[in-house]
């Protein structure tokens, strides 16, 4: 008898010649090999050899060979990483091996995971994480959505509520774009080209190569409101007619939204509030002047930092009105009875990284903003709850200008749209 045919007579009787054979090769020793559990194959134990995974760790793991179809790559990185097996069992039974380490790498738990819908893999999960696309926002995606898409739509600030808001005639249309985005974008080499901003309920901008276009089912009436503003400095500037009655071609601006600058910088200094707010009162005076009185969502998502001329510009009047007696409207996060308690929310958020009236940072999501909406309403509905908020202000804003001008604005009404731009325009001398 040679040396291997003894050898391999000391192999376990469950594994048969071609499995010995391989052991031998590879140099894994009988008294080694037999120790792991039935459940592993030769594959597997090779594998958890080469990641220094002995059999007492190893065989902890075994049920999932057979549960979850985790190979001894998966339980290797499992007990590597320790991620205890009572963690793994709280996974929904549809997760397996690789979806479950690519969930746990990306940081998600076996909670936040099951929540999602069953039509999403472990792999598009880990996709979804990634860019913070919570289960609640990618569910609403439509089915044609997949998870990869969902989330490189919602990195680029694209809602499900955007998407759905098209008639089903437009809406073949911007999905057939966008798929081309998403595909190009999911490229490296290309994925700087592309951006979007001042994503509204109802329109995305596109950005690409020094050119901007925006998509909207309601384009036609923007346009109008768009062409009545000549030469603005601080409202973003038409540059083309309506294409296909869905996009219009629009100034280009580089730089960030206000919304995507706080969530860099946190909070703002008092100077930057004052100098961006100053913009923005500006930009809503070229609007009246323009005959369109209220903007209706002013709001951080909806402004543009130049960064060439550090300027605040509104980029979205998608909502914009020329009716003097129009109510407020569809502003959940940032609205109120006017645009001025709009700006002063966004002032205070600005200077703090919070939400004046959100009592809790979810409630500052976009799942949650008829919540805050209607916890906002109840409290403009009587003065001594506002008074409290004023406190708030008080409280958190040290600067003396920037507190009186915040406060001014939370509670301003609607025809002090001139007052408002003087004290500003004092307080930035």
């Amino acid at each position: 008898m040679t040396l291997e045919e003894q050898t391999q007579e000391e192999y376990d009787e469950r594994f048969d010649i071609l499995t010995k054979r391989y052991f031998i090769k590879y140099e894994i020793p009988p008294k080694i090999a037999n120790q792991y559990s039935p459940e592993f194959d030769s594959y597997d134990i090779s594998e958890l050899i080469t990641e220094n995974i002995l059999p007492d760790k190893a065989n902890r793991y075994a049920e999932l060979r057979k549960t979850r179809i985790c190979d001894g790559f998966h339980i290797s990185k499992l007990i590597e990483w320790n991620y205890p097996l009572r963690l793994v069992d709280k996974f929904d039974s549809r997760f397996h091996g690789e979806g479950i380490i690519n969930i746990l790498r990306a940081g998600g738990e076996p909670e936040e995971a099951n929540q999602y819908n069953p039509r999403f893999s472990g792999y598009e999960i880990n996709h979804l994480l990634i860019a913070e696309c919570p289960p609640e926002i990618a569910n609403e995606y439509e089915q044609n959505w997949s998870g990869f898409s969902i989330a490189i739509l919602y990195s680029l600030g694209i809602t499900s509520q955007v998407l759905s808001s098209f008639d089903e005639e437009k809406k073949k249309r911007i999905h057939y774009i966008l798929k081309g985005v998403i595909s190009e974008s999911g490229k490296r080499e290309k994925r700087s080209q592309y951006s979007f901003i001042g994503v509204g309920s109802q329109s995305v901008i596109l950005l690409k190569e020094n050119n901007a276009w925006k998509f909207s089912q309601n384009i036609e009436k923007e346009a109008m409101t768009l062409k009545k503003i000549k030469n603005s400095h601080n409202v973003i500037r038409i540059k083309g007619e309506v294409e296909e009655e869905l996009t219009v071609r629009l100034e280009y601006i580089k730089g960030p939204t206000l919304e995507k600058l706080i969530e860099k910088q946190k909070t703002l200094s008092s100077e930057k509030v004052l100098q961006y707010s100053l913009d923005i009162m500006n930009g809503l005076i070229e609007m009246r002047r323009a005959g369109i009185f209220y903007h209706r969502d002013i709001r951080p998502a909806n402004i543009m930092i130049n960064e060439k001329t550090d300027t605040a510009i509104i980029i979205d009047l998608g909502i914009a009105t020329t009716d003097r007696h129009a109510l407020p409207l569809d502003n959940r996060r940032y609205g109120g009875p006017n645009d001025l308690t709009s700006l002063g929310q966004v002032m205070y958020k600005m200077a703090t990284g919070k939400h004046l009236f959100a009592k809790s940072k979810s409630m500052e999501r976009t799942t949650q903003a008829e919540q805050l909406k209607d916890h906002r309403e109840w409290i403009y509905k009587n003065p001594r709850r506002v008074n409290y908020y004023l406190e708030k202000v008080d409280k958190n804003i040290a600067d003396k200008q920037l507190n009186t001008i915040i406060k001014h604005c939370i509670k301003a009404k609607k025809h002090q749209y001139m007052q408002t731009q003087r004290m500003l325009q004092q307080y930035t001398k």
